[in-house]
């Protein structure tokens, strides 16, 4: 080693510029309301996803498989206000449950024109016996399970951990 080491009792000892981002008190009004901001509005988008995660794998658990067929694809409109205008479809698809009972279903997400269902094309259904309308989904991995562990981790966590390095960094 070339370079003199510094001992390790001075990196916890207190500078007395300790508390001060590049001049500024961490402790003001703004950093400290950063920080509650950014921290509770993390640890709600962490809940939001863990409810969601957890709502699907239930309904996962409980939810009959079959086999269904896209009938038609709906063009959604955007619905921000941002004035692009991308096109996507919505999947209608019919199945049969176990009991024999036709249903036909919109699905609540809209795909791109690259990304949309083909007519006809076969695909995964999941649905409840005790309500086949109203609660059937197409069987997709990102939708079911990827999706609310994004929110989870890729929101949530994101948020928090700014939160912390608002209220912790010291330069």
């Amino acid at each position: 080693m070339t370079g003199k080491r510094r001992p390790l009792r001075s990196w916890f000892a207190k500078s007395k510029n300790q508390g001060k981002i590049s001049g500024i008190d961490r402790d003001s009004l703004p950093f400290v309301i950063m920080h509650y901001i950014f921290r509770w509005g993390g640890l709600a988008v962490m809940a939001l996803g863990l409810y969601m995660f957890f709502g699907n794998v239930s309904f996962w658990l409980q939810a009959t498989v079959t086999e269904g067929v896209v009938v038609a694809n709906n063009q959604q409109e955007p619905t921000s206000g941002s004035g692009v205008r991308d096109k996507s479809f919505a999947p209608v698809i019919a199945f049969k449950t176990k009991n024999g009972k036709k249903v036909e279903f919109e699905s609540p997400f809209g795909y791109g024109e690259f990304f949309r269902y083909q007519t006809r094309q076969k695909v995964p259904i999941l649905y409840l016996q005790s309500n086949p309308e109203s609660t059937a989904k197409i069987y997709q991995t990102f939708e079911l399970f990827l999706f609310p562990l994004f929110i989870l981790f890729g929101g949530g966590a994101i948020f928090w951990a700014l939160g912390l390095l608002v209220r912790f960094t010291v330069s």
